[in-house]
């Protein structure tokens, strides 16, 4: 037999029996106004006299709310209250939960919150939320109150990523953004009755990976990087001569780079590898010559804010102008690979270059066995490279 729900006591609250009331031996007593449904009178043993309201909002959840002590409110201004809040959830407005939001929540802070409270404590790859929220969201969402944002507007920041030719980010980015929503939402830090602005956005058409750029192309995009920045050069064209993934290079510390017997090398830690796998890469003179001198620190890093610098792939549009060679950011990593196996370099050497990962026990145990293999085939890689730009 199910459970009758218990049946709160109520009472025909007046000016004067409010004022009589006398404290319980000990704890609390809710004393329900007949009048206005929800509203009460919480009596303490210690003879404090308190109002609250107790209401259900539009998503089921249940509230209960205090509204002022008696006698600095009377029962007439305590019905006013009740009533008005009434009205407020019947408009599906939850009071309650909007006395929590900060008003002025920018979405910069909101994303920080998400990072700290949220990303760090959930997800192995937090950091390329985090870089994602610097690079492409910021720009254009930091400054805006988070509650204010609509549509159109993370349509503007994710059209900014699509422009450059990086739609499979354009749409990882917008995963990260609508997860922030969710996220906030879930928590009232956001009014109950607001939308997720990220829901409903069409995602971009990803092209299969497949594009290689020919002996010619390089050498384009090589010298067109001659008219950038010397960080943003410089990171493109490691990009090119390691073979790394973008994020990896974005993120490379001085920490992480050794000097060895037969070189440079650059120890990749398990937090910042895609796949989470601890990962050496030797570095050649021609590496080194494009590292140039460094200090402690992020080797690309912001003299702002100290962090890897956020906008790293943002002049892709303008490099591909320059060099008249329309290609993306990945497909740097891709071409160096196809071009190594192409000139003889085991598809195995290649493989543990590009950090892939491997089934059995290859995969825990192997990890540094290839390092010869490693630095001759990027040795190669290297030569053959320098040869294509300077003809």
């Amino acid at each position: 037999m199910p459970h009758a729900c218990p049946i709160l006591p109520t009472l025909n609250l007046t000016a004067r029996n409010v004022d009589a009331i006398r404290a319980p031996e000990s704890g609390r007593v809710d004393y329900w106004d007949e009048k206005v449904s929800g509203l009460a009178l919480r009596v303490s043993d210690q003879g404090t006299k308190t109002w609250i309201v107790r209401y259900r909002v539009k998503s089921g959840k249940q509230r209960r709310e205090t509204i002022g002590r008696y006698p600095d409110r009377s029962l007439a201004e305590a019905r006013i209250e009740a009533q008005a809040r009434k009205v407020e959830v019947a408009k599906g407005g939850d009071p309650v939960a909007a006395s929590k939001i900060d008003k002025n929540l920018t979405f910069s802070a909101l994303a920080d919150r998400y990072i700290d409270d949220y990303a760090k404590l959930e997800k192995r790859s937090w950091r390329k939320d985090r870089t994602a929220i610097d690079r492409d969201l910021n720009p254009v969402l930091g400054s805006m109150v988070a509650s204010e944002i609509r549509r159109a507007d993370i349509r503007e920041a994710l059209q900014k990523i699509r422009a450059r030719g990086a739609d499979i980010q354009a749409n990882r980015t917008h995963e990260i953004v609508r997860r922030i929503f969710n996220w906030a939402l879930d928590r009232d830090l956001l009014p109950e009755t607001m939308a997720n602005p990220a829901a409903r956005i069409e995602r971009a058409p990803e092209r299969a990976g497949d594009r290689v750029l020919s002996p010619d192309e390089i050498k384009a995009v090589w010298a067109s990087l001659d008219a950038e920045d010397t960080v943003i050069q410089r990171a493109f064209r490691l990009r090119l001569v390691t073979a790394q993934r973008g994020g990896e290079i974005q993120h490379m510390h001085c920490d992480q780079l050794s000097s060895e017997s037969d070189g440079l090398w650059w120890t990749i830690p398990a937090e910042i590898a895609k796949n989470g796998l601890s990962h050496r890469v030797p570095l050649s003179p021609l590496a080194e010559n494009i590292l140039g001198d460094m200090k402690e620190g992020f080797v690309f890093e912001s003299p702002k804010t100290g962090r890897p610098l956020a906008n790293l792939w943002h002049p892709i549009t303008e490099i591909r102008k320059r060099s008249e060679v329309d290609f993306r950011p990945h497909d740097l990593r891709r071409t160096a690979a196809s071009h190594m196996t192409g000139m003889g370099v085991q598809r195995l050497t290649v493989g543990k270059i590009l950090n892939h990962v491997e089934a059995g026990v290859t995969r825990v145990y192997d990890r540094h066995s290839y390092d010869k293999e490693k630095r001759d085939g990027l040795a190669r890689w290297n030569e053959a490279l320098t040869r294509m730009c300077q003809r």
